[in-house]
């Protein structure tokens, strides 16, 4: 069981999370460049395989996620503003991402936090 499974060619990893898997990430060819990755209770390793694996951000702590696997939680710390800009402008809910971007597919928005401003469109006859 890995979490990601790389059998050849190049692969990007930025602001991913490796949780709960027996293997983390397995390249037994190719390369693949993790940039910001959360890792935890993976059982036999984070990494595996004969492949090129380079990590240039890595923590190693309990991502605190909800029941759902992918949401944040306040106790997110470890993931919380401590990812990489990747150019996403939208988290897997369609809510924005801004300042410093969030490790994972989920932007954490504090409860009550203005996500967005609607203003209405008012036009004037002249």
């Amino acid at each position: 069981d890995s979490g990601v499974y790389v059998n050849g060619g190049r692969g990007l990893l930025r602001n991913t999370i490796l949780v709960s898997h027996t293997v983390g990430l397995r390249v037994p060819i190719g390369s693949v460049l993790l940039d910001h990755v959360l890792w935890y209770s993976n059982t036999v390793g984070h990494t595996a395989g004969a492949g090129t694996i380079t990590i240039t951000q890595s923590v190693e702590a309990d991502p605190f996620l909800a029941a759902d696997g992918y949401h944040l939680t306040p106790t997110s710390t470890a993931a919380i503003d401590a990812g990489a800009s990747a150019q996403v402008s939208a988290d897997v809910d369609g809510e924005p991402r801004s300042g410093t971007p969030d490790i994972g597919a989920d932007e954490y928005w504090a409860p009550g936090a203005l996500k967005r401003m609607y203003l209405p469109i008012v036009l004037s006859a002249v």
